[in-house]
């Protein structure tokens, strides 16, 4: 009798402990499963874009957007990565469009019935508050600027109260409409819209934030522009007044100098005592038989020094 006692006490233990140890092997079984599940589901996108991208490779579709057996993608490439592809997951197929799509241009645009879409380095992106039905390139052949009914924008972010109706693509990256002047998407503050002008071609910085983890455009307050412009009233670089340059002798004369009767400039900074008399740019130098810089030697002089950058470079 007190065998079986033992037997009855030894199997309500072992009982017992199947009772805990199962959701522990339930849990486990159920996450195996779930691994098995999404690593079926990630081995089926992999395949589903290998065949967009045969037959991608098939058509010889070249980086742009694309209607590929009905699913709207864009295709890029580059030496690390290989060929990208991008699904739009929220386009409409039956509507979706690529528009223009130039082979050097640094944006490449597509549309549906509701929205914009733009592609720059490698990312995709919905354009905020754009309307796809009255979306058009301004400059196609780089796709610096567009609009639609309500809004301008410059590589997909809007100009903050730029109006679409008036607006007009000057050098890059300067344009204006009715009110206001632009480099970008960083307002110019002119004093005098109808005469302000660009004097050259300058730059502005990327309207964007990209990271491997998020992209959203940035507050044109942090961005840097460069390159000089001109109303009735004075001259400006980038986006700031330049009131120290004389404007009734101020001259552009390259990409980086400019001068006026009294200073040398190397874009916003003086020069230190170069002589604006005798100042002349240097043509090169450059590799043998191209407009390339080689990077070293004067690239500006005046009757006492030679400069680089901005900077002496040698004294004569």
């Amino acid at each position: 009798m007190r065998f079986q006692g033992m037997i009855a006490i030894q199997w309500l233990l072992w009982f017992g402990a199947t009772l805990r140890i199962f959701p522990m092997l339930l849990l486990t079984w159920v996450i195996f499963l779930s691994g098995c599940t999404e690593n079926t589901q990630r081995k089926q996108k992999d395949l589903s874009d290998q065949t967009l991208l045969n037959v991608a490779s098939q058509f010889n579709l070249d980086r742009g957007f694309h209607l590929i057996e009905g699913i709207p993608v864009y295709l890029d490439e580059n030496a690390g990565a290989g060929k990208i592809l991008r699904r739009l997951t929220d386009a409409d197929a039956t509507t979706f469009m690529a528009i223009e799509q130039p082979k050097d241009a640094r944006a490449l645009y597509a549309v549906d019935a509701k929205r914009v879409y733009v592609a720059e380095l490698y990312h995709v992106q919905k354009l905020l508050n754009a309307d796809g039905s009255s979306f058009e390139l301004l400059t196609p052949n780089s796709g610096a600027f567009s609009r639609d009914s309500q809004h301008v924008f410059f590589f997909g972010v809007a100009l903050e109260g730029a109006d679409p109706n008036s607006f007009q693509v000057l050098n890059y990256p300067f344009g204006k409409d009715s009110q206001n002047a632009y480099a970008g998407t960083i307002p110019i503050p002119t004093k005098d819209v109808n005469s302000w002008e660009p004097l050259q071609e300058g730059s502005a910085e990327d309207p964007w934030y990209r990271s491997h983890r998020n992209t959203h455009p940035r507050a044109h307050r942090k961005l840097y522009a460069s390159g000089w412009s001109r109303d009735s009233t004075g001259l400006y670089y980038g986006r700031k007044p330049f009131p120290r340059a004389d404007k009734a002798t101020f001259v552009v004369l390259s990409k980086y100098y400019s001068k006026d009767k009294n200073h040398v400039y190397h874009g916003d900074q003086i020069v230190d005592n170069a002589d604006p008399m005798t100042f002349q740019v240097l043509d090169g130098p450059y590799y043998k038989g191209t407009k390339i810089h080689i990077g070293f030697g004067p690239d500006s002089t005046d009757s006492q020094r030679q400069y680089r950058s901005g900077k002496v470079y040698k004294k004569r």
